[in-house]
């Protein structure tokens, strides 16, 4: 669920950026570097950054969590067979 909601939080921030914040002209290529972006955009695009990254985290520490237990599993299993 929280990769449900991370994953949310992340796509729309990035959509309201792109629609706000992004002048997808040739010229608007220029502005948005000359003008830069004000801190509603600046804010979106943190939003979707901090987002992305726990999304990361997330399935990292998931993976760990997942091995361990395994690993946990196997070694302190009591009166079972082990497949060792």
């Amino acid at each position: 669920m929280t990769f449900v909601i991370l994953h949310t939080i992340n796509w729309l921030s990035v959509i309201v950026y792109s629609s706000w914040c992004i002048d997808a002209s040739f010229l608007g290529f220029f502005k948005n570097m000359v003008n830069g972006h004000g801190p509603v955009c600046h804010a979106l695009m943190m939003v979707a950054y901090n987002a992305q990254s726990n999304i990361y985290t997330l399935l990292g520490t998931a993976g760990i969590a997942a091995g361990v237990s395994w690993i946990s599993e196997k070694i302190f299993a009591q009166g079972e067979q082990r497949d060792v």
